[in-house]
């Protein structure tokens, strides 16, 4: 009983930590913002600063599909945690289900005195 009782416990904060992860992951893709990861990539890429000699068009639109490529990229790993974490709340909630039934059945057993 004192195991599962400490299962129990234990469990709820798993589900608490895996509620926090979804809420955290999902509220970062839905407030993300493209055209501001672009102009920050477009800072740090060599094609994009202008110090690679070349056909400016050509760097142009190497710039915008390298930065556009570069954000998309990290805005799928997001999406893919969130994903992650949502199946991860769910087994955790699955889990802490079926501690609770184990515990209901345990309060059973105890009242009834029905022998393990």
């Amino acid at each position: 009983r004192r195991r599962a009782s400490f299962a129990a416990a234990w469990q709820a904060g798993v589900t608490c930590w895996s509620l926090a992860c979804f809420a955290l992951m999902t509220k970062l893709f839905s407030n993300w913002q493209a055209q501001t990861c672009r102009s920050v990539e477009e800072k740090q890429d060599l094609i994009c600063s202008g110090s690679v000699a070349g056909n400016q068009f050509l760097l142009h639109v190497g710039c915008f599909f390298e930065t556009t490529m570069e954000c998309e990229l990290v805005l799928v790993v997001v999406a893919c945690y969130a994903m992650n974490a949502l199946v991860s709340l769910a087994g955790s909630a699955l889990g802490a289900w079926g501690t609770w039934r184990l515990l209901q059945g345990l309060d059973c057993r105890e009242e009834y005195r029905i022998p393990e």
